[in-house]
């Protein structure tokens, strides 16, 4: 075992291109022990004994696994994770947390600050390594996933512009009767509707993984979500769903990626409108503001319907990809929208809430803040 100053540790393996694991800790005895094992078991092992030198050699060379100490000086291993985890380039690492402490609160921590598993010292190597050998696999899992989608989009894109091209064809025939009218503007809303649906795993896999550069430009609010409810009439009238909005006299702008935030605005207009009841209402609420003690003026976005609600237990799951939340007869769901929400907004610097709309159904509401220019 190569050993080089106090940084990183590069192990030779004998598999051939072998998954990479960074060990961060500041006791050198556990990271002998750990490398040894890891070594032995076929992975390319690089050390770090504290949380400032972790995040250089992730920033220089991201492994595919972290075994992170949480009791360290300096930077924590909860500090290092949060660090990660607000980057779209390494948020995907799982951290297996390494800790000597067998309390509740601490493992309930870890998870929360976005922790994929938890090991007490004195560690078992075989439980170790049954952990570390898990994460892995669900990573592999995840990336083939994410695979999958994007071939899935590139092959479903141009059968779908076919039929989207040719029901937009004959709904311009004059001498179409009301009825074939009806059904062919059912099949160009639905290839529409199925191409927004591709476009969202594009670009959630891109965000997901830290490819995607936000084109930002100075948005004018109002008008954003004017166009998103223009979008959404038909499926409104389809349900006799009014939609009712309550926004500013005063036109507020904000620095967005116009096509990637109406995606958003759609998206929750949509799910308000799917979970309504018929003759329901759905109402979507803009306003700004002021906390003169803080220096920063906040943009509230909400959007309410009359639906179900969300329950108290999945308000936090709900914007995990595929997580469709309760099952309702007759409402398909794939679980992608609200994920792609959090992601745009996160992205944004936002932050996107659920909570309970009285007295039935549930309020989505965005709020971004910036400092007050004097």
């Amino acid at each position: 075992m190569n050993v080089s100053g106090d940084m990183v540790f590069d192990q030779v393996s004998s598999v051939q291109n072998p998954q990479r694991i960074l060990i961060v800790d500041d006791q050198p005895d556990n990271l002998r022990l750990l490398s040894k094992m890891l070594v032995d078991d076929g992975y390319d092992v690089r050390r770090a004994l504290s949380g400032t030198l972790a995040l250089l050699n992730v920033q220089s060379s991201p492994p595919d696994l972290i075994l992170l100490d949480i009791n360290m000086p300096e930077l924590s291993g909860y500090d290092v994770c949060k660090t990660l985890k607000a980057e779209p380039k390494t948020r995907q690492i799982p951290i297996i947390f390494l800790s000597a402490s067998n309390s509740e609160t601490d493992k309930v921590q870890a998870f929360e600050m976005g922790g994929a598993d938890y090991i007490t010292k004195p560690f078992q190597m075989r439980e170790v390594l049954a952990r570390v050998a898990t994460q892995l696999k669900l990573q592999q899992l995840n990336s083939l996933r994410e695979n999958l989608s994007r071939m899935l989009v590139h092959d479903l894109r141009t059968p779908l512009s076919c039929i989207s091209l040719c029901s937009s064809s004959l709904l311009r025939r004059s001498y179409l009767e009301s009825k074939d009218q009806k059904i062919l503007q059912t099949i160009y809303t639905t290839s529409q509707r199925l191409n927004h649906m591709l476009n969202d795993l594009l670009i959630t896999a891109k965000l997901d993984a830290g490819q995607l550069v936000l084109n930002r430009t100075q948005v004018n609010l109002n008008e954003l979500v004017q166009e998103a409810i223009a979008g959404l009439t038909f499926d409104a009238d389809a349900k006799r769903v009014q939609l009712v909005r309550h926004l500013p006299d005063t036109s507020y702008e904000w620095s967005l990626d116009a096509n990637l935030f109406r995606r958003v605005i759609e998206n929750l207009l949509a799910n308000a409108i799917k979970f309504s009841p018929m003759g329901g209402t759905v109402t979507i609420a803009l306003e700004r503001m002021e906390d003169t003690q803080q220096n920063r003026y906040t943009i509230s976005l909400k959007v309410s319907d009359e639906g179900m609600g969300v329950p108290d237990d999945q308000r936090q799951t709900i914007f995990q990809p595929y997580e469709t939340g309760q099952a309702i007869d007759g409402v398909s769901q794939i679980g992608l929208g609200l994920s792609f929400c959090k992601l745009v907004v996160d992205a944004h610097g936002g932050h996107i809430s659920v909570e309970k709309n009285q007295p039935t159904g549930a309020t989505f509401s965005i709020q971004m803040s910036h400092a007050i220019v004097s």
